[in-house]
């Protein structure tokens, strides 16, 4: 297939291929987090993000310290943003968690899954 993987041939192959790109796409998210928890602090920056049509940030993650949670959630009442809770899955040896399972948003925040499943059902 690409020069950093093997060909694809089953299904178990595609689904192992998604699954590595789904863990690399986190692990660099991850990485580039704390920038963005520093920056998301910039009230110009999140009025632009609104501006461009975003709707949510993520508001609840591992490892985010009560202090940024705190400045996220306020910008998220602030701009009336959704807000996310991060995925529960980081590591192939740990079976799979259902999102949100252990995180829990801030008190007042809407989470974007509630829009989701409004979608979902009107469909």
């Amino acid at each position: 297939m690409g020069l950093f993987s093997k060909d694809i041939k089953t299904m178990d192959d595609l689904f192992m291929h998604v699954l590595q790109d789904v863990y690399y796409a986190e692990n660099q998210i991850l990485k580039a987090l704390p920038d963005m928890v520093e920056k998301a602090t910039n009230r110009e920056l999140t009025a632009a993000f609104v501006q461009e049509g975003g709707a949510a940030l993520e508001a609840s993650m591992a490892g985010m310290s009560p202090n940024d949670a705190d400045r996220i959630a306020s910008l998220c009442r602030r701009f009336n943003l959704l807000a996310s809770m991060g995925s529960d899955f980081h590591d192939p040896a740990v079976p799979w968690n259902p999102l949100g399972r252990w995180l829990k948003l801030a008190a007042g925040l809407e989470p974007v899954t509630h829009r989701l499943q409004g979608t979902a059902a009107s469909r």
